[in-house]
């Protein structure tokens, strides 16, 4: 990125970290490496800006919307309409953290780490309360990319061929039953 950036001649590089930033035992030293290459700070962002961030770059309709950013280390959801934010939360159940509380090593995924999981995730979700109607629901990062691109059945790197894509709860739950039968070399 940084060369793309320098292709372009591109004067100010704004970069955030998230979750893994937060979180990691040694993000000093990884900040320190990135500003060396950056030449610029890399500011580590709270979950709450992140969830703010993400909104207002993504949702382009001015009616009332839910934002769902599911990452590695966590999960915003955030509420807005007209470029306003009602309502957002960064919950811990990033797609990697759930893979590692409750799956690591265990393929296939039997049914009972399977439910805990389901049962976790759906106790950290009622720290969110919806209180009025939803219009649309979108959704970013690499979790719904990932879903959409094995939906159509193209490589992962093919992002930009799933922008806008549709994706139905049935489709959702069809690929659960796949995966869940799958090794992760599979």
């Amino acid at each position: 990125y940084k060369k793309i950036c320098d292709d372009y001649k591109v004067d100010i590089i704004k970069a955030v970290g998230t979750s893994a930033l937060r979180d990691a035992k040694n993000s000093s030293e990884v900040l320190k490496m990135f500003k060396s290459i950056l030449n610029y700070d890399v500011d580590v962002i709270s979950g709450e800006k992140e969830a703010y961030l993400s909104f207002i770059g993504s949702v382009s309709s001015s009616k009332r919307s839910l934002l769902i950013d599911i990452g590695g280390g966590s999960t915003e959801l955030i509420i807005g309409e007209n470029n306003q934010i009602l309502n957002r939360i960064s919950l811990q159940i990033g797609a990697v953290r759930i893979t590692e509380k409750f799956f690591k090593n265990i393929y296939p995924i039997r049914d009972n780490f399977y439910n805990d999981a389901i049962n976790y995730i759906k106790e950290q979700l009622n720290n969110f309360k919806i209180d009025s109607e939803i219009e649309f629901i979108y959704s970013v990062a690499g979790t719904p990319c990932s879903i959409a691109t094995a939906l159509k059945g193209i490589p992962d790197y093919e992002v930009d061929k799933v922008d806008g894509e549709k994706i139905y709860i049935e489709d959702i739950q069809n690929l659960l039953n796949k995966f869940k039968i799958m090794n992760p070399k599979d």
